[in-house]
């Protein structure tokens, strides 16, 4: 799982965006994909990523909420 900072005013029709790493852990986290993610800001103004991902019925397995918090550098 990655994730990436990107300026809105990057975003656009046919754009290719290359942000900075804010997130990255992979199978030595125990975090295997994750098939979707929320992003809001809180009421005290801090944002707030949420990824979800699912068991996909498998044993081997889980579902997984997590949350982080972008802090300021």
């Amino acid at each position: 799982m990655r994730t990436r900072c990107i300026s809105a005013s990057e975003i656009r029709p046919e754009a290719s965006v290359d942000g900075t790493f804010v997130l990255e852990a992979d199978r030595r986290h125990r975090i295997d994909n994750m098939e979707s993610v929320c992003v809001h800001q809180t009421g005290s103004g801090e944002i707030a990523i949420t990824p979800v991902s699912d068991d996909n019925f498998s044993p081997s397995q889980r579902t997984l909420r997590l949350q982080f918090f972008l802090m300021e550098t």
